[in-house]
């Protein structure tokens, strides 16, 4: 036991002993950050390649951004800053695969101790219009941008902590965007095939899109918003505790969404499938939603809403261990309208 206790004042000894190093050394220079900046600076360095021979993009980066836009001629243009021990290896394979990826050059002993990089860089990528490859980019800590962009294969964006932002991009297959903890952001992004939106504990949002497929968002603690998006396939949305928005916006062959803890919102969003929305202990709430068959199902969360359609067309069943009901009582028709929830409302009108 003394052992273990004098371990740990060892331990807060040398914790303090390194935050009164850092302040002294910001002390000294005049308590600018940039005065206690550890990295050698950084060095522009350009690549080009001729658009004709790259079949494929691949773009591996640590913590600088990374940057896609487009090209004013037929040729990449690269942009990397390097110094001694940050690095980037950028080859054109016999295949037509163009790689760019970090490395770094420093010994193991360069990474113990106190390392500060307050020196802002980007990795830039001018990708020609005429170039009809797949693009992989992925990052540890570094975001990732890519504007202006209209592709003829698949596009794959990964980040560990870096946000994703995606604008004015049209890709004919599938696109695929995941970060573990930063944002997702989107707009005006096509898709010929399937989209599929990934985030741990980031947030998701997608504004103005066209899918020819599927779309795929899902997070564990992040919200997710949805907006302007069309999509002729199925729209699978779910949340563990992140609230989830739909806002005009249709999805030909179905909506489902569930959330454990989060809200589920839905305005004048439709689709011409069922609607299977549900939440452990969340509200499900929306205006003129439409649809084939709908399910709601709610633990604890209210559910509320109006319709639209005419309530003759359903046969509505509507049941709350302890909460109050308040629906149309239409038993007739050959579609279906089910709410159901332990203790929470149910409130359901058509219009």
């Amino acid at each position: 036991m003394k052992i273990t206790k004098n371990l740990l004042i060892v331990i807060a000894v040398i914790i303090m002993a390194g935050i009164l190093l850092a302040f002294t050394g910001i002390a000294i220079g005049g308590f600018r950050l940039d005065s206690v900046n550890t990295n050698q600076p950084y060095e522009e360095k350009h690549y080009s390649y001729d658009g004709a021979k790259v079949k494929s993009l691949v773009v591996k980066d640590v913590s600088a951004e990374v940057e896609l836009i487009p090209s004013p001629d037929n040729s990449f243009q690269i942009t990397t800053y390097e110094n001694d021990k940050d690095k980037y290896k950028v080859s054109l394979s016999p295949a037509g695969e163009l790689r760019i990826e970090y490395y770094s050059a420093k010994k193991w002993f360069e990474y113990i101790g106190l390392h500060i990089d307050l020196q802002s860089r980007a990795t830039t990528v001018a990708v020609p219009a005429q170039f009809v490859g797949a693009v992989d980019t992925s990052t540890v800590s570094g975001s990732i941008s890519i504007k202006d962009i209209k592709l003829q294969e698949e596009l794959n964006v990964h980040s560990t902590s870096g946000e994703l932002t995606l604008a004015n991009i049209i890709t004919p297959k599938r696109l695929d965007a995941s970060t573990t903890s930063g944002t997702i952001r989107l707009n005006n992004c096509n898709a010929n095939g399937p989209m599929k939106l990934q985030s741990t504990s980031g947030e998701v949002m997608l504004d103005t899109a066209e899918i020819a497929g599927d779309i795929n968002v899902n997070s564990m603690s992040g919200s997710l918003r949805l907006e302007n998006v069309n999509a002729k396939g199925t729209a699978d949305i779910s949340s563990t505790s992140g609230e989830i928005t739909f806002k005009n916006s249709t999805f030909n062959s179905g909506i489902s969404s569930n959330s454990i803890s989060g809200t589920i919102r839905l305005d004048k969003t439709g689709s011409q499938g069922d609607v299977t929305l549900h939440t452990t202990s969340g509200e499900i709430s929306f205006t003129k939603l439409s649809g084939n068959n709908f399910s709601f199902t709610s633990t604890s969360g209210t559910v509320s809403g109006t319709l639209l359609g005419s309530e003759s067309d359903y046969t509505v069943e509507a049941s709350s261990t302890s909460g109050d009901r308040d629906v149309p009582q239409s038993k007739g028709g050959s579609k279906k309208l089910k709410a159901s929830t332990t203790s929470g409302e149910i409130s359901i009108r058509f219009e």
